[in-house]
């Protein structure tokens, strides 16, 4: 339980997913909610869409998704299985050690009673998979709901998304956000994963001497080079499995903003290309203004969406490289000392869902403001 893999990722990282997936989900619903409130979400005809009809074409668009989930856990299994296969059960029967992990060192190292360890990997496997599947599910979900988003977009479909003031990119940053803290996660996950590979691999006797081996050598201390590394005859499964996870993150962030640019350049095509059409804005109820016509025709993706997008692309990219190469401490040494200074020079990294919250509150709390007023002047 003392390798890195293990103490960090599946005992330390794993609650933390769980944590995001239920502040995703809540996210997803309050999103939807607002939109409908606002009228930003309608039907073709300009008509306000119930909750239930959207919600139901939610649910639908989520079970489209239920084959690869099922397939992702399929693939879990039969890739835990065959890990625990090799590196647990086979040595204790006199089987040659194809593949390498904490468990084969712990048994090459003392005596240990056979059907506790052989229980007790198993049980720890099983865990491993469910975690992993987990946060897999996690970012499926998130991109299933970008898509979503993108669906709503399209001026063909069942609905319509319109944009009735400038602020509906801001309305997608929180769920960009989660997306984007996700990732760090996934890959900080990915990052343990490929040091506990590599370290196996290695014949160094402390794995932070082996991470933080060119800043040892920079300030004149060698790391202490010792003999448990492995013979070279098998291999070490993590190292795979953590690249493969970093490159299947990485993969749902660009398809997920992918999505997110696809719906925002959606909405505003749909907008300037309608907005001069009286008959439109009367069965759209919107009102049409010069000035915020030109304000939504200038109006970026990025800025708007992830307002601190460089910041949080030198992290990504920070995080992903500390993973890939390993033994270069001095990447992860910088990557935490540019979220260090980020989170000092700009509050709003740290809490961007509480400020777009109170925005969105205010918001509301005009409109309906105004619209009790013209109800009582009309009265």
């Amino acid at each position: 339980m003392a390798a890195p893999n293990w103490s960090i990722v599946y005992t330390l990282l794993f609650p933390f997913y769980l944590c995001l997936f239920a502040v995703l989900t809540d996210r997803v619903r309050i999103t939807l909610t607002s939109l409908l409130r606002q009228k930003v979400i309608v039907d073709a005809e300009g008509r306000t869409v119930t909750a239930e009809r959207l919600f139901a074409a939610w649910r639908e668009a989520l079970q489209k998704v239920s084959l690869l989930l099922w397939c992702m856990l399929g693939m879990m299994v039969l890739q835990t299985s065959s890990e625990w296969f090799g590196t647990c059960l086979m040595p204790y029967f006199g089987g040659k050690v194809i593949a390498v992990d904490w468990t084969t060192s712990a048994i090459h190292g003392t005596e240990l009673e056979r059907t506790k360890s052989i229980v007790f990997s198993c049980i720890a496997y099983l865990y491993m998979a469910l975690a992993l599947y987990v946060y897999l599910a996690i970012l499926v979900y998130a991109a299933t709901f970008c898509f979503f988003l993108n669906t709503l977009a399209d001026p063909t479909g069942e609905f319509r998304l319109i944009l009735r003031d400038g602020s509906l990119g801001e309305r997608f940053s929180d769920i960009g956000i989660i997306i984007y803290w996700s990732v760090i996660l996934g890959l900080g996950a990915g990052f343990m994963m490929r040091l506990q590979a590599v370290y196996l691999e290695s014949s160094y006797s402390i794995v932070t001497d082996l991470l933080l081996k060119d800043v040892l050598t920079w300030i004149g201390q060698p790391p202490v080079v010792g003999a448990y590394g492995n013979s070279g005859t098998a291999t070490v499964p993590s190292a795979w499995t953590g690249l493969v996870e970093m490159l299947f993150t990485l993969l749902i962030l660009f398809v997920s903003c992918l999505f997110l640019y696809n719906t925002f350049e959606r909405a505003k095509q749909y907008y300037l290309d309608n907005i001069e059409n009286q008959k439109w804005r009367e069965m759209m109820r919107i009102d049409h203004s010069k000035r915020q016509t030109d304000a939504i025709r200038r109006q970026p993706f990025l800025t708007t969406v992830f307002p601190m997008y460089i910041h949080f692309g030198v992290v990504v990219a920070g995080v992903a490289a500390s993973g890939v190469f390993i033994g270069h401490g001095i990447i992860p040494l910088l990557t935490l000392a540019y979220i260090d200074l980020v989170f000092i020079i700009f509050p709003g990294f740290s809490g961007p869902l509480r400020i777009t919250d109170r925005r969105w509150t205010t918001e509301f709390r005009r409109r309906a403001d105004r619209h009790r007023l013209g109800r009582s002047e009309a009265g």
